[in-house]
């Protein structure tokens, strides 16, 4: 059987507990406020009850603050009876597809539902034998990526602001994670004096040599500036990135070759520009 829709009191519904979701007022909201406004909430929340009379979201967090900016009495929702662990895995997966997730607030995420499911792995068949077993067994062939979102939550807040702002990449901070808090002040120091951000192989260097004792600013530095110990930098753009320029029938290969035939003009046009035509 079922679990039938229910139509929920507004000022009875609390947020989830240490929810590592923020709520945004961005293009996402506002389209979805709109839409709202316009036909009402299409998909019900999720919530679990709490506290007696009184409920605890697990799904549905944009649209209940919607709910109440537009004064909605009640909203449509589904009662789960979770437990903790049960109730955080459903509230991570339920938020983990959106495409806009700091890497912040993704690796906290990770990191409630891996802690989640080792609680309930724990009661059902005992400790597990290693991290890494568990990683593999929860998560399957995204093991790998989502271990380094779990090692971003050993960095300290000024390190992942960094993350947050496509200063650091994901890789590079997963590397620099491994330093202890007074090298990643070191670190620090150092980008904020040359602004010059790692790549991977030179976070993996950083990170050797700080397990040998040997890691200090003079040498962070030099590693920075050391341009041969750098790859190409990677640009990903998604399809949204892509979208305003290009029409829906046009191929890959097509926008492929459209965006190398801009950058040639583009470097063109700077070299006419400097008076460096050869």
């Amino acid at each position: 059987m079922g679990i039938e829709l229910e139509y929920i009191d507004v000022d009875k519904i609390d947020e989830f507990s240490n929810h590592p979701f923020s709520i945004s007022n961005d293009n996402n909201f506002k389209d979805l406020k709109k839409s709202i406004k316009m036909i009402g909430i299409n998909t019900p929340l999720i919530l679990r009850p709490k506290n007696g009379e009184r409920y605890e979201t697990i799904s549905g967090h944009r649209r209940l603050t919607i709910a109440k900016e537009l004064r909605y009495k009640r909203v449509p929702a589904f009662v789960k009876n979770l437990d903790d662990n049960e109730s955080v895995i459903e509230m991570v997966d339920s938020n983990i597809h959106r495409s806009d997730i700091p890497p912040s607030e993704l690796s906290n995420a990770y990191m409630m539902k891996y802690k989640a499911m080792k609680s309930i792995s724990r009661k059902e068949r005992g400790t597990l034998t290693s991290d890494r077993t568990a990683l593999r067994k929860f998560f399957g062939a995204s093991s790998t990526n989502v271990n380094r979102y779990l090692r971003l939550t050993k960095l300290k807040g000024e390190m992942m602001d960094l993350v947050d702002e496509r200063r650091l990449s994901v890789r590079a901070g997963c590397e620099l994670s491994y330093l202890p808090f007074e090298e990643q002040d070191m670190f620090l120091n150092v980008y904020w004096k040359i602004l010059v951000s790692p790549a991977h192989s030179q976070a993996m260097k950083m990170r050797k040599l700080s397990e040998n004792g040997k890691l200090n600013e003079e040498i962070i530095e030099k590693i920075l500036l050391d341009q041969n110990s750098r790859y190409l930098v990677r640009v990903k753009l998604t399809e949204e990135d892509l979208k305003p320029f290009f029409s829906d029938d046009i191929s890959e290969e097509e926008i492929r070759e459209m965006i190398f035939k801009s950058l040639r003009a583009w470097k063109r046009w700077t070299q006419i520009k400097n008076n460096d035509v050869s």
